[in-house]
């Protein structure tokens, strides 16, 4: 049973990042009215980054977070190309950020908190 979570994890993950793929690579536009830009960026890698650490749950969230802002300058770097119409941003790239560490700091202090836990039980 746990596999199979485990699989729909990733396959909702993989799914998420060819949403977010895209919609930042589609020419355009990247909001509609009365939608901000930056706020659908955070809100992107906020999701991104809680759907990540559920389907690798292993990998320690600096590693996630690592990677998943690599995702967000290969996309604004994409932006760039004259086929997509867009334009790079380095506030999207914050925006971005923001979100993956709104999402992944507190796994990453529980995750320390656990460590200094474990090895204070060991040496008591």
């Amino acid at each position: 049973m746990r596999r199979r979570i485990l699989l729909a994890h990733r396959l909702l993950f993989w799914f998420l990042v060819a949403f977010t793929l895209a919609n930042a690579l589609r020419p355009g536009p990247s909001a509609g009215p009365g939608l901000n830009d930056k706020l659908l960026h955070f809100l992107a890698f906020y999701v991104l980054s809680l759907s990540a650490a559920c389907a690798a749950p292993r990998l320690h969230p600096v590693w996630i977070g690592a990677a998943l802002l690599g995702l967000g300058i290969a996309i604004e770097i994409l932006q760039m190309a004259p086929l997509i119409g867009r334009s790079a941003s380095f506030l999207d790239l914050l925006a971005d950020l923001a979100g993956i560490a709104a999402a992944l700091v507190p796994a990453a202090v529980h995750s320390w908190r656990a460590r200094v836990a474990s090895k204070d039980d060991r040496t008591a």
